[in-house]
C-alpha cells in the first residue's frame, strides 16, 4: 500500500463566469477579471492545456474539443466509426509529447478510457472492465494513471498505453486500493508523484474528499 499526504489549498486554473468557461492566470486578479470579460465557450468542461500551450482541449456538448485558447479553430478529437452508439465524452488529458489524448467515453454501457490523435481519428479503446474508468492522468513515459469504479468503491489503477500488441487493451494494474474512494489522480510532471482525491480520513478527521498524494 501507498502512504499518503494530504495537501493544502490549491490554485484555480479557470474560473466559471456568466455563460461558460473563462481562462484565468492562478492567483492573479487582474487576469481573473480580464478573463470575466472575455467571450466565454459555452457549455464547456474539463479543460486542459496542451504540453506546448498552444491548444486546449475541453468536453463541449458531451464531445472533446481542441481549440485555440481564444476558442478559435476548433476541432474534434474522436472520429467513431460508423454505427457507434452516441457517446458521452469526458476528462480529456494530453500525452507529454502532445501526440496523443486520452479521454473516456460511455458509448451505453459505462465510461471507459480511449486515447486519440488530436487532430481527429478514430479512438483506441484502452479499458473495457465493468463499472467506469474516468481521469486519465499520463506519466512522462507514456503510462495513465486513472480512476476505476467497481462494485460502488472508486480506486486507482495505472495501465502502459503502448504495452500490448495492437488491437489489445493494455494489461491493468493497480495502483492505489483502499476502503476509501480514490479519484481525479494528478501525475506530476517528473512522474514521481501523484496526487489524488480521496474520501479517507486522517488524524483531523478531516477527508471528505480531499486532496491527497
Amino acid at each position: 500500500m501507498r502512504s499518503a499526504l494530504r495537501l493544502g489549498g490549491l490554485a484555480a486554473l479557470a474560473t466559471l463566469g456568466a455563460g461558460g468557461l473563462h481562462l484565468a492566470r492562478p492567483g492573479a486578479l487582474q487576469g481573473a477579471l480580464q478573463a470575466q470579460a472575455a467571450a466565454p465557450v459555452i457549455a464547456a468542461r474539463d479543460p486542459a492545456w496542451s504540453p506546448d500551450g498552444a491548444r486546449i482541449a475541453v468536453s463541449l456538448l458531451d464531445q472533446i474539443w481542441t481549440m485555440q485558447p481564444d476558442g478559435r479553430d476548433p476541432a474534434p478529437v474522436a472520429g467513431w466509426p460508423r454505427n457507434t452508439p452516441p457517446a458521452v465524452e469526458r476528462d480529456p488529458a494530453w500525452a507529454a509529447d502532445g501526440r496523443r489524448i486520452a479521454f473516456a467515453a460511455d458509448l451505453g454501457s459505462g465510461f471507459d478510457l480511449y486515447v486519440a490523435a488530436p487532430g481527429g481519428g478514430a479512438p483506441q479503446r484502452l479499458t473495457m472492465a465493468p463499472g467506469d474508468e474516468r481521469d486519465p492522468s499520463w506519466t512522462p513515459d507514456g503510462r495513465i494513471v486513472y480512476a476505476q469504479r467497481t462494485r460502488n468503491q472508486w480506486g486507482l489503477m495505472v495501465i502502459n498505453v503502448d504495452g500490448s500488441q495492437p488491437g489489445v487493451p493494455p494489461p491493468v494494474h493497480i495502483f492505489l486500493d483502499t476502503p476509501a474512494d480514490e479519484q481525479h489522480p494528478a501525475v506530476s510532471p517528473d512522474g514521481a508523484r501523484v496526487a489524488y482525491a480521496s474520501s479517507q480520513q486522517d488524524e483531523s478527521g478531516g477527508g471528505e474528499h480531499d486532496p491527497w498524494e
